[in-house]
Order: structure tokens, then sequence, then C-alpha cells
């Protein structure tokens, strides 16, 4: 018999009701995780709808300028097809386009639940999956959540355009997408 097994009755009860004690303990840490979590994700989900709105808005202002002093109509649709979550609590994924002369950047917004939401920026062309061309997406800016339950857009590590984790604006995430737009259309 071990030091820490109960010798007598007393002890047996003392051990069972620790026991006891120490699993309701849990049970109510693990709940309150959960309420955490559910809380998390109804607020991600806001924040992320807000945020695609957001850039969908700066998109069309700089989309109006644009049109202006070039004369050329450039593509803002937002969403530009629905929601794909995968399976197993894979990311889900919101799609915003932007096109010109048939070059395209999706800025896509991915959310893992619990985790993170990235903001990526993937350039293709209308022939793109006819030509089997080899898409990657560029790392954009990540979100999180500010006092006042509003999202604040940051930059990520080894950005070379800001300091990681400081804030980004939006304008400066469309100036990028632009940017991609037109190399991949001028390459068209």
């Amino acid at each position: 018999m071990s030091e820490q097994e109960p010798k007598d009755w007393d002890e047996l009860f003392d051990h069972f009701s620790l026991a006891e004690s120490r699993r309701t303990a849990e049970l109510q840490r693990q709940a309150h995780e959960a309420d955490a979590l559910r809380e998390f994700e109804a607020w991600c989900q806001i924040a992320i709808e807000r945020l695609m709105q957001d850039i969908k808005r700066v998109a069309l202002a700089r989309s109006a300028v644009f049109v202006e002093k070039t004369g050329r109509e450039l593509l803002v649709q937002y969403p530009s097809g629905p929601p794909i979550s995968t399976s197993r609590g894979g990311p889900e994924i919101r799609f915003l386009k932007l096109g010109i002369a048939g070059a395209q950047v999706h800025v896509y917004s991915s959310h893992a639940r619990g985790g993170l939401t990235h903001i990526h920026l993937l350039p293709s062309r209308s022939t793109s999956l006819r030509e089997n061309d080899r898409l990657v997406s560029e790392p954009g800016a990540f979100i999180v959540r500010r006092p006042d339950d509003d999202y604040e857009l940051r930059f990520l590590r080894g950005d070379p355009e800001g300091p990681a984790g400081t804030p980004m604006s939006i304008d400066v995430l469309i100036f990028r997408a632009f940017r991609l737009l037109f190399r991949w259309a001028e390459e068209a």
C-alpha cells in the first residue's frame, strides 16, 4: 500500500470527496472554456462579415477613383461566392473578387475555429484553371479583437511593408490587392 492510498474509512471518504471536487472543478473549467469559445466564434462571424463589407466599401471607393483617372472599369464583387467551410473544424473562407482585363485577385478571409482570422490575396487570370496555372496566395493581414468588440487589421510577421502586429488600414490592404491585380493584368 502506497502512502497516498487511504488507510481508513475517513481518509477513503476524504479522498473520494477531493476527487469529486477536482472532477467538478474540471467540468466547470471545461464549460467555461466552451462558453468562451462560443462567444469568441460568434464575435468572429460578425467581425469577419464587417471586415469583408469594409473591404468592399474601400475597394468600391478606390475603384471609382480608378475609373475617373483611367476610364477603365474595375470589378469589385462581394460575396463572389458562398462561404466555403471544410469539415472537421477546418477553416471557413469568404471571398471578395477584384477584376480587370482577364486578371483577378481574390481577397479572402480564412478562419479556423478558435484561431485567428487571416486575410489572403490570391491572384489569377480567367484562364488560370483551364491552363492549369499554379496559384499561390500572398499573405495579407490578420485581425484581432479590440476592447470595444470591433476588429483591427494587423501586419503579419515578415511583412516588409509594416512591423509585425502593428495596425494596418484597409486602404493599405486594398492598395496591395490592386497592385497585385494590375501586375497580373499587365502579364495577361
